[in-house]
């Protein structure tokens, strides 16, 4: 796993390679980045509160603290 601020990057540059509006689900997330969801949990928790990206659970914004089950995550559009 690399370190929290190149994983940073990879993140970002998977969910921005998504088309506008697109999200992914947080566990093929990692896969891209060469992780499990569940090492990965805690950076996206940070990434979400940096305003870095937005998570979604059945369509709907969630908090990634709290959110239970199935998640799904996009870089944050400034458009949005």
């Amino acid at each position: 796993m690399e370190n929290g601020t190149s994983q940073r990057a990879a993140v970002l540059r998977v969910l921005e390679g998504l088309g506008e509006g697109a999200t992914m689900c947080a566990g093929m997330v990692a896969r891209r980045v060469g992780t499990t969801l569940r090492e990965l949990r805690g950076l996206l928790v940070d990434m979400q509160r940096d305003g870095e990206i937005e998570v979604f659970q059945r369509g709907a914004r969630v908090d990634l603290r709290t959110a239970r089950g199935p998640i799904r995550v996009s870089a944050r559009r400034s458009s949005r």
